[in-house]
């Protein structure tokens, strides 16, 4: 089906914010990040598919979506992914400058992806279900400024 061929196709969907901000990481330079970070960023980057928010697929893992997914063997937990660190809060969110986070933005819910560790060795990240995705889930008109 359409997940076996997502996952047989690297790319990730992104929408333009998703994108923008992986870029801006990419055009940072930051130290912090591992050599393994580096380059799954700048393939995340480069071979990525960009969706209009509007017409993005729900079961599409985006910044701000809480997942739920397995690591390895392990009991399936779920997380709100996050653009930092600085937004992170232990047990309750993923962070996109983590290898997990980065990894599961813009894939599919049913897909497995394996991402390689800074040791070497392969990780395997079942995404179970993205359980809300906030740029598909408002039912109504949102009151804000206007920009």
């Amino acid at each position: 089906g359409w997940n076996l061929i997502m996952s047989q196709i690297s790319r990730s969907l992104l929408t333009p914010r998703d994108l923008n901000l992986l870029e801006s990481i990419l055009g940072s330079n930051d130290k912090r990040h591992s050599e393994t970070y580096e380059r799954l960023l700048a393939n995340k980057v480069s071979t990525a598919i960009v969706i209009p928010l509007a017409d993005i697929d729900p079961r599409v893992v985006t910044l701000n979506s809480r997942v739920s997914f397995a690591v390895g063997s392990s009991r399936a937990d779920w997380r709100i992914l996050v653009s930092d660190d600085s937004l992170s809060v232990p047990g309750l969110t993923l962070s996109i400058m983590t290898l997990r986070g980065l990894a599961m933005l813009g894939r599919f819910a049913g897909e497995q992806i394996s991402v390689e560790q800074p040791d070497g060795r392969l990780e395997v990240i079942s995404i179970e279900d993205v359980l809300f995705q906030p740029d598909t889930s408002w039912t109504c008109p949102v009151e804000s400024p206007v920009a």
